[in-house]
């Protein structure tokens, strides 16, 4: 039951990474068919030109239902190809080409809903914060200035110099400057090393006097570039400033809950900081890190893990623009820093969103170090990057998506209108203008999808119970009501039970049980490891050393550390009845009994001396062998002979089995006439059974003529 269980339930929630092993699950998903499917985080199964087995898996699925249902936060992540991959998982005929389609294309399909957090804020108001931006003016120094000079007084071979255009490497080496002088001092030694593979070449004359003419100007840049270190550079100071000593942070290095996320386009810029960092603000080993795309995906994970964990050291998080997608920084960070302007709206979403996004507990605080020049040219083009963050919050406040300003849909795309105005001079009121929203017709999709606006509860919450609605009825201490019947308190003591009386014939098994805080330890078995050989790797616990809790909040706390550390799974599990490890045991019990045994009760309190009771359990299944019908009694017979059947809940008053423990009295039974009995209480059983199967028949004819209409 525990490897295809959604031929057994009408409703399953199975996680991506476990069907998709198809070696267990292909041929039961080609063999089942659903009327609705839904994918949670579906930009997960993506195809970005691997043909990952998510993406395979999916396009399965949409093969296999009526109905198909992807969700994410996070839909296109900048590639054209793989969102295409998404709307075809949909739709095969929604997109021709892949590489070539306009917003058309899906929107009129009606494939794509969307849901800005504006539209749900008064549905979760606790889940958001509204952030408090800080924009800080940084006045370049001497050096800063005479460098910005010396980049606009680069030329270019080949290009032809036309009143108020630059060429786009010109733009590029800007762009480096505006990171870091490290970042344009990488970018100009990468150029002459081309310039001098280009001489070598044997040139033209004029190619050769253009060459030269380019090399000398950007050595000129280097030089000027080299007169500025961490102590002249006017941002990084900024930097140390906003971060130790000044508005808005007054960060304490020492303090576990401080954290800080520092963001910068260039790799190198990175790196400049890292070193200057840890120098200036006297951070121990450990204390600052990085995270880049050149890192593999455990070595970012395990970035990503230890800034989320209360008990390590990380205080600082220095990132490439590589973590601004798909990464929770939110659960231990509420502070971010832009050291270096993104040059794209959707960066500048992409990065605040690691940390004000839903579940943040504190107000997000964002820093903008804008740096703001005395030369006309420079301030001009940083004038339009401003716009650009102005545009985003813009967004943030009143649109949802910042992408309705440029259209596009890709970094990429977004990056180059931002290059080529700057590279034809563009004025910034111009650019402001150029920027114009494009109608969003996803809210009036959404409103046709959802029929109007829901209707809102007391006080205006739209979570709110209705008036006059019906509360889930409770019991008088509180309780759920019919909570199933037991002999044991509560699951633990049922498990611990259980481990006890199989420990009788396999002594090797160990466990340890802590009833003070409601958790079992357990060495796996080899044949509870074969179970896990169905699940994910993630799921099975290091060493095979299963930790359980049965206290909820223990649970919560521990899947609260698990997100905050990225972690795949807890690293303690939830015991509850449809747990791997919980039907194991049921299984392993179930096993202790024999063909033709039978559990009987004789010579214990309420029973009278010559009075035996069969107990018995009868199932009946629909046809998926899910089980319709459950019913526990009991055959009493006195003397030999039958005398009446008997509900569970009266064995159980009569013994008070539930309630204390019962001891072995060591009375002997006449085990020869049990054996000859048992045919016998196995028919009355049946017969005893058939009431409670007609009743549960009746009270479910209504209801299924109902939905059968």
């Amino acid at each position: 039951m525990y490897i295809i269980p959604f031929f057994y339930y009408d409703k399953a929630i199975i996680s991506i990474d476990t069907l998709k092993q198809d070696s267990e699950y292909r041929a039961y998903l080609e063999a089942a068919h659903w009327d609705i499917i839904v994918i949670d985080e579906a930009h997960n199964v993506a195809d970005r030109g691997t043909s990952s087995m998510r993406s395979r898996l999916a396009k399965l699925l949409a093969k296999r239902s009526d109905t198909l249902i992807m969700l994410s936060a996070t839909p296109h992540d900048g590639r054209a190809r793989s969102f295409t991959s998404l709307m075809n998982i949909l739709d095969p005929t929604a997109i021709t080409d892949p590489s070539d389609y306009v917003a058309e294309d899906f929107r009129a399909k009606g494939l794509v809903v969307r849901r800005f957090k504006k539209d749900i804020r008064s549905q979760a108001r606790e889940a958001f914060r509204d952030r408090r931006v800080h924009a800080v003016p940084v006045p370049p120094g001497e050096a800063e200035e005479r460098a910005y000079e010396a980049l606009l007084g680069v030329t270019v071979a080949g290009f032809e110099n036309r009143a108020g255009c630059r060429d786009l490497f010109v733009v590029g080496l800007e762009k480096a400057l505006f990171s870091s002088p490290e970042a344009c001092r990488e970018t100009i030694v990468h150029r002459l090393g081309k310039s001098e593979q280009q001489i070598a070449k044997n040139p033209t004359q004029q190619e050769s006097e253009a060459l030269a003419e380019e090399m000398r100007s950007l050595r000129n840049l280097l030089t000027a570039l080299h007169a500025i270190d961490r102590g002249t550079d006017s941002r990084y100071k900024s930097l140390v400033q906003a971060i130790r000593h000044g508005r808005p942070f007054r960060w304490k290095a020492n303090d576990p809950d401080d954290r800080i996320v520092v963001f910068t386009e260039r790799i190198a810029t990175m790196q400049w900081l890292v070193d200057g960092l840890a120098k200036d603000l006297k951070l121990q080993e450990g204390q600052i890190a990085k995270l880049h795309g050149g890192m593999s995906d455990i070595d970012q994970k395990e970035v990503v893990e230890s800034f989320g964990n209360r008990e390590r050291k990380i205080r600082l998080l220095v990132c490439s623009d590589v973590a601004s997608e798909g990464i929770n920084l939110h659960y231990r960070c509420h502070r971010l820093i832009h050291y270096d302007m993104p040059w794209s709206l959707m960066v500048f979403q992409q990065r605040n969103g690691r940390i004000d996004r839903y579940g943040q507990k504190e107000i997000p605080k964002i820093v903008y170090l804008v740096s703001v020049s005395d030369n006309a040219t420079i301030r001009g083009d940083q004038r339009i990057l401003e716009i650009l963050r102005e545009k985003n919050e813009q967004a943030y406040r009143n649109i949802g998506d910042p992408s309705v300003f440029m259209n596009v849909h890709e970094t990429e795309a977004e990056e180059k209108i931002t290059e080529e105005a700057i590279a034809r001079g563009e004025d910034a009121k111009e650019f402001d203008v150029r920027l114009t929203p494009q109608s969003n017709d996803a809210d009036d999709l959404m409103a046709l999808v959802l029929g109007g606006v829901p209707s809102e509860g007391e006080n205006g919450d739209p979570l709110a119970t209705d008036k006059g609605a019906t509360p889930t009825p409770r019991a008088e201490d509180g309780k759920e009501p019919f909570s199933p019947l037991s002999l044991f308190p509560n699951d633990l003591a049922y498990i611990k039970a259980g481990l006890h009386y199989l420990r009788r014939d396999h002594p090797t098994l160990n466990f340890e049980v802590d009833a003070a805080s409601g958790s079992i330890k357990l060495d796996s078995p080899g044949d509870l490891q074969h179970r896990y050989n169905y699940f994910p790797q993630e799921v099975r616990p290091q060493d095979w050393r299963f930790e359980l809790t049965a206290n909820k909040e223990t649970m919560a706390r521990v899947v609260g550390d698990s997100r905050k550390q990225e972690r795949d799974w807890p690293r303690k599990h939830f015991l509850w009845r449809q747990s791997p490890v919980v039907e194991w045991l049921n299984d392993r019990l179930l096993a202790t009994f024999g063909r033709h045994e039978a559990p009987v009760m004789a010579g214990v309190s309420g029973l009278e001396k010559d009075e035996f009771v069969f107990a018995f359990s009868g199932v009946v299944p629909n046809r998926k062998s899910h089980p319709l019908v459950c019913v526990w009694g009991a055959a009493v017979f006195r003397g030999g002979n039958f005398e009446d059947c008997t509900t569970l809940e009266t064995l159980l008053l009569r013994t008070g089995l539930d309630r204390h423990h019962v001891p072995n009295t060591g009375a002997e039974a006449d085990i020869r006439m049990l054996q000859k009995l048992l045919p016998e209480a196995v028919e009355w059983a049946g017969i005893c059974a058939t009431p409670s199967i007609e009743s549960t028949n009746r009270s479910w004819r209504p209801r299924l003529r109902t939905w059968t209409l």
